[in-house]
């Protein structure tokens, strides 16, 4: 896929499979994005969006459409670990890279 994405946005891309509801993966997702790219420029969360080194968390809705009390524990954790704790892993993790990128250029 990722080969297909840099014909279509004439730029490099890159990817790994990311568990985002894990701090662990969303950490590696950075480390990877860093040593592939340099430097993190952006990192979007729920939203798709490619152009230089940009970084996206999409969401989910655990493929449930029904009333919350009629879902299972399991999927209502499932959709909080991504959409929720994907969010804040991403947050955090953007935050401590772009700080320490900002501190290094100075």
């Amino acid at each position: 896929m990722t080969k297909e994405l840099s014909q279509v946005c004439g730029r490099e891309v890159g990817g790994i499979a990311c568990d985002v509801g894990s701090a662990k993966d969303v950490d590696a997702l950075a480390d990877y994005a860093v040593q592939k790219f340099g430097k993190i420029d952006v990192w979007v969360i729920s939203v798709v969006c490619l152009a230089d080194c940009k970084i996206n968390n999409a969401g989910t809705t655990g493929y449930q459409r029904n009333p919350l009390t009629d879902m299972e524990p399991q999927a209502i954790q499932d959709i909080v670990n991504t959409n929720l704790l994907g969010s804040i892993y991403g947050t955090w993790v953007c935050k401590t890279l772009l700080t320490k990128q900002d501190a290094e250029r100075r």
